[in-house]
């Protein structure tokens, strides 16, 4: 969609540069344009070299300051050649590619705030690097911003306008607290709940550590492990999610964490009678943790397990499926890269598709996102991506099976018991 100039007009007879170069400068600012806020990509610009042409053609810039003449030059490309502020007004509601460049573009805003400031929650949940809560952008909370600027009426004349806006929104909600976390798992934000379950992952290694060092027993260590973070993460949605049984409140981040630790001690130590076949059971959380080990306690991570295969039932297609879930969510866990070598971005959608509850047109649309395909090709990419869901399942599902049965043949076995 390409609109004329008008007539030309600021035409000097001394001009800072001569023709040549002015092609050049021209040329040089609206590719910069093109990249930082791709027009091409969110179908504002059909035709790039016809866009530059004509701007070459129906601007002469006047005798002026670096600055002034690109300030004008930008305002007549957007309000006279593209049209921007009736292209927003037009396909906001429906452009699925606009609405993903500006979730990327804030989500790229929010990690750079995110470096200047100290967030409350993350301090008090006492976060790993690489996990933040106060910070987390899901696509849950970027569709009401998003609602909110489909519904906005002030002047959108460029793109820095439409950033401002959404750089504005996030500035007015991050970062999170403890409330709104709450809010966001209690809604079943699967962006959210990925991110706990990397939180748990983390809390519970130490916690199920630090609690069978306590009670001396290491039976079957690697396995209480990672069964102890999925139960109580089960645990977690069936009571912020389904309302079932006693709901926790949380004041802040401390509350949270030691609600985490307690139901991670308390099922490692059920596990572990479990296996030694004690015959006890885990009683329902209590609401209150005098009896909970000081922070100090578990302010350091112990050293993990060497690299150690789970023994479950390879003939059981749930227990193998759980057994790749348990991988898949921690990318650090040792069996990662011999499940996922050579399969990397079929895994990525699987895990988007499964966990992010992203469709498979938002998964291609993200992939391709620096790139303009065609319908058809798009389409095609589409039918590959639900393809390659379908078989990546069952290849990470054999992988696991091979590595048990590998450990098997070795006889190599978890003890119940370590005198």
């Amino acid at each position: 969609m390409i609109f004329p100039f008008p007539p030309r007009f600021c035409i000097a007879k001394t001009n800072v540069y001569d023709i040549h170069n002015l092609e050049m400068y021209i040329k040089e600012i609206l590719l910069k344009e093109e990249e930082k806020h791709q027009l091409t990509y969110i179908g504002l610009v059909d035709d790039w070299t016809k866009v530059v042409r004509t701007a070459e053609k129906s601007f002469v810039s006047p005798q002026g300051s670096f600055a002034d003449n690109k300030e004008l030059l930008l305002t007549m490309f957007y309000s006279s050649t593209l049209c921007y502020e009736k292209f927003i007004r037009e396909e906001r509601d429906g452009n699925t590619r606009l609405k993903q460049h500006h979730f990327k573009k804030t989500a790229a805003y929010l990690t750079s705030l995110r470096k200047e400031k100290k967030a409350a929650l993350d301090e008090e949940l006492k976060t790993p690097q690489r996990i933040s809560f106060a910070w987390h952008f899901s696509f849950s909370l970027y569709e009401n911003i998003y609602e909110s600027f489909c519904r906005d009426d002030s002047p959108i004349k460029r793109p820095p306008d439409t950033d401002k806006f959404f750089f504005n929104k996030v500035e007015e909600l991050y970062p999170l607290d403890m409330k709104q976390l709450t809010e966001q798992l209690e809604n079943d934000d699967a962006s959210f709940w990925e991110l706990c379950a990397r939180y748990m992952q983390s809390l519970s290694r130490t916690t199920v550590a630090f609690a069978l060092q306590r009670s001396n027993t290491y039976g079957f260590s690697d396995l209480i492990k990672d069964q102890t973070w999925t139960d109580v993460y089960r645990l977690m949605r069936v009571r912020l999610v389904d309302r079932v049984g006693r709901i926790p409140v949380f004041g802040n981040g401390n509350d949270f964490r030691n609600f985490l630790i307690k139901a991670c001690k308390l099922t490692a130590v059920a596990l572990q009678r479990q296996y030694a076949q004690k015959g006890a059971c885990m009683e329902d959380l209590p609401e209150h943790h005098e009896s909970l080990p000081t922070n100090e306690d578990y302010e350091n991570d112990m050293p993990e397990d060497e690299l150690c295969v789970p023994d479950i039932n390879t003939a059981n297609p749930y227990e193998v499926a759980s057994a790749v879930s348990i991988v898949l969510l921690n990318t650090e866990h040792p069996l990662y890269k011999s499940l996922t070598e050579g399969i990397e971005d079929k895994v990525r959608i699987l895990v988007d598709k499964a966990v992010n509850n992203m469709s498979y047109q938002d998964i291609i649309s993200e992939k391709y996102y620096e790139d303009s395909l065609r319908e058809a090709d798009f389409q095609k990419a589409v039918v590959k991506a639900r393809k390659d869901y379908e078989r990546v399942r069952k290849t990470l599902c054999e992988r696991m099976r091979q590595l048990v049965e590998r450990k098997m043949q070795a006889g190599v076995t978890n003890p119940t018991s370590v005198t």
